[in-house]
């Protein structure tokens, strides 16, 4: 993780995105986003060829007002429950800044809470994937295929990276009481 971070700043540093390009990148996923398909057609909706990345928070680019990293499980959830991952570190994918904060688990309002505090409940009985595959499924329903190559990512870097850290800690729980 830190190899790629490494990685990915010299070359960001080297080869800096433009405004205009994430713009441009931006328009082109919005303006995919909201192609409906025809009835009995076999497009798929919510299709774009933006790739958005997963992975650690701290590793995926973010850009204020267009594109930003949505943490899978939350970070509250994993308070909630009682777990202490890095913020940088946690499992992550981007979305585009808009549907980002319309998403179900961003925010104070009611249904933020409720959703989260359904990811710490998980969490909580070491249902550790279930809790990281009910925020998928919740992008999935919202919007479609768009992001699933970006969720894979993070499910792959949870499960290897994170799910080993709250096994951990779990285990120091069981050990203390």
């Amino acid at each position: 993780s830190i190899v790629i971070r490494a990685l990915v700043t010299d070359y960001l540093s080297k080869h800096p995105v433009k405004d205009e390009d994430m713009k441009a990148e931006y328009d082109k996923a919005k303006a995919a986003a909201s192609v409906q398909s025809e009835p009995g057609s076999n497009s798929s909706v919510n299709t774009t060829e933006s790739k958005f990345l997963g992975g650690a928070k701290g590793d995926l680019y973010s850009k204020k007002g267009i594109l930003e990293g949505n943490h899978a499980p939350t970070m509250n959830s994993m308070e909630l429950s009682g777990f202490k991952i890095k913020y940088n570190e946690g499992s992550a994918f981007q979305m585009l800044y808009e549907e980002h904060r319309a998403f179900v688990s961003t925010g104070s309002g009611k249904a933020a809470v409720a959703f989260r505090n359904q990811e710490a409940g998980l969490l909580s009985q070491g249902k550790f994937m279930e809790a990281f595959d009910l925020n998928a499924q919740r992008v999935r329903a919202a919007y479609g295929n768009k992001y699933n190559d970006a969720l894979n990512q993070a499910r792959e870097y949870y499960k290897n990276n994170i799910v080993p850290q709250l096994q951990e800690q779990l285990q120091q729980r069981a050990t203390n009481h």
